[in-house]
């Protein structure tokens, strides 16, 4: 009898793995099965001509600046859906901060943002020459990120980063001048969003007037992010590979954030 059992107990237990083993191969096909269909339909959403003229667009307005990157933003921010929507998705997860950043203001400007954001553009371009002969032409940065702080909180803090880096160079001073990026420095200051230190950064390296590189350390400093010094490290990378030193000040920011 007791030979009976341990058999018994032997065969039950090879029945109860062989079933276990079953069980394993199952899940193994439907994961495979799963992950063959999400890798088909990234893939077929690649090859779809809406989706890659979206991204070629992207593109062009990562690669821009000045008076033809509004052009580029207009249509991001008007491309047809969803194909707009999962290309910027997929950027994303993009090695470079700026075009993380980039991605995520115009996704946000898709979104509930997007009245705010199409507002904020408006009144900021067209600023400076509505001040043209005005009593006071020069508002000062404080009254400017004051007002934008009223108008819209923080939901615009993602677009004006990148404003501040693809609006406002140096060439561009009639319709850029020193209060307005001085403002918008101070207004990302206020706000504290992680994840517009990308724009900021990049400015700071691409400005040639001190003070406002200055302005846009101080800003950066004052912002919490964890991702700081992997952002600095990026951007000193990208301007190595470009033959430009790199700013003492922002390596400075890096040092200080690994202490």
């Amino acid at each position: 009898m007791k030979k009976y059992w341990v058999a018994f107990f032997f065969k039950l237990h090879a029945c109860t793995s062989a079933a276990r083993l079953s069980q394993k191969i199952v899940l193994c096909c439907l994961c495979a099965l799963l992950a063959g269909c999400c890798s088909s339909g990234s893939s077929s959403a690649q090859q779809n001509p809406t989706f890659r003229k979206m991204n070629a667009i992207f593109d062009r307005a990562v690669k821009s600046s000045g008076p033809q990157y509004p052009e580029y933003e207009r249509q991001l921010l008007e491309g047809p859906e969803p194909e707009t929507s999962q290309m910027l998705s997929n950027r994303l997860g993009n090695l470079d901060p700026m075009v993380k950043l980039m991605a995520q203001a115009f996704l946000d400007g898709k979104g509930e943002w997007a009245k705010d954001q199409k507002e904020a553009a408006a009144y900021l371009r067209a600023l400076p020459w509505r001040l043209v002969g005005a009593v006071n032409p020069n508002p000062g940065p404080l009254v400017l990120a004051t007002s934008l702080d009223s108008d819209f909180k923080d939901h615009v803090a993602n677009f004006l980063a990148v404003m501040l880096v693809k609006d406002c160079k140096e060439e561009r001073r009639e319709v850029s001048p020193e209060w307005l990026k001085h403002g918008l420095i101070l207004y990302l200051k206020q706000q504290k969003i992680p994840s517009t230190t990308a724009g900021l950064i990049r400015f700071a390296e691409e400005t040639e007037d001190p003070e406002l590189r200055d302005a846009a350390v101080q800003a950066i400093r004052a912002i919490p992010d964890s991702e700081l010094s992997g952002k600095i490290e990026a951007e000193q990378k990208r301007a190595q590979a470009q033959g430009k030193d790199f700013p003492p000040a922002l390596l400075a920011l890096k040092i200080t954030k690994q202490e």
